[in-house]
């Protein structure tokens, strides 16, 4: 546990003071937990059936494979694990160690660390540009869930990307680049990724978009109703003759 820690720290997070709500150590334990609790054998390890389990199913085979093979990760970081990481990610199985990484990334998918994460598992080729192969190849299983969950309802590959498209602006039209999403605003970045990684999170999302969309039509129902009562005029102190152009009041 120590070591993982360190391993933490060597990326310069304080575990401490930067992301007290995933890193302190007075909520390490849950991680711990969360580990021991998708571990069924209790072999130290999660494989793809284990994994299958986080978040009540959330996540897609394709996406869950990436993760096994431990394609999150930085490559630096994998020459450092050396053969036992090499043995781990060939069974498909994840120690302890990846599922920081992994649960951190997912928490926090706004941080830099995670957009590089998220960004190297959908980079099927591994050449630094999400194209829209790519990412259709992810949204499909997230769609086939979609569908099931709603009814049949669902929201297209080419409404989705378009709109994601427009959020993101890369620089490139329909090649997403590590540094477009770097300056795309830090609550938005976990938009774009949710949409091919954890359909239940994307729900959230959307959920909360709809309750804001919600509280402004309600607010801009109310402005337009005290706006048809005052006459179509949303000025009280024109109503009293007050001339704000001169500081007089209009006499009569």
């Amino acid at each position: 546990m120590l070591k993982v820690l360190k391993g933490i720290e060597d990326l310069g997070i304080d575990v401490n003071v930067e992301h007290p709500s995933v890193f302190s150590y007075k909520h390490f334990y849950v991680i711990f937990c969360s580990f021991y609790e998708l571990d069924e054998d209790k072999d130290g390890y999660i494989c793809g059936k284990n994994l299958k389990r986080y978040f009540d199913g959330a996540l897609p085979k394709r996406v869950i494979s990436r993760i096994l093979n431990g394609k999150g990760k930085p490559k630096a970081s994998l020459v450092v694990e050396g053969d036992g990481g090499e043995k781990r990610h060939k069974k498909k199985a994840m120690d302890y160690g990846d599922f920081v990484w992994f649960l951190v990334a997912e928490i926090d998918k706004g941080s830099e660390t995670a957009v590089g994460y998220w960004f190297r598992i959908l980079d099927l080729d591994e050449d630094g540009i999400l194209s829209l192969y790519e990412l259709e190849y992810f949204y499909e299983e997230i769609c086939q869930k979609m569908e099931i969950d709603n009814n049949g309802e669902k929201i297209t590959l080419a409404d989705i990307t378009c709109q994601l498209i427009d959020m993101v602006r890369p620089k490139e039209i329909g090649k997403v680049t590590v540094s477009d999403m770097k300056k795309l605003k830090y609550d938005l970045r976990p938009i774009f990724f949710d949409a091919f990684i954890n359909l239940y999170r994307f729900y959230e999302h959307e959920n909360r978009a709809s309750a804001l969309h919600k509280q402004l039509a309600k607010f801009m129902a109310l402005k337009l109703a005290a706006y048809n009562t005052n006459g179509g005029d949303s000025s009280s102190d024109n109503e009293n003759g007050t001339d704000h152009d001169h500081g007089k009041t209009n006499q009569k």
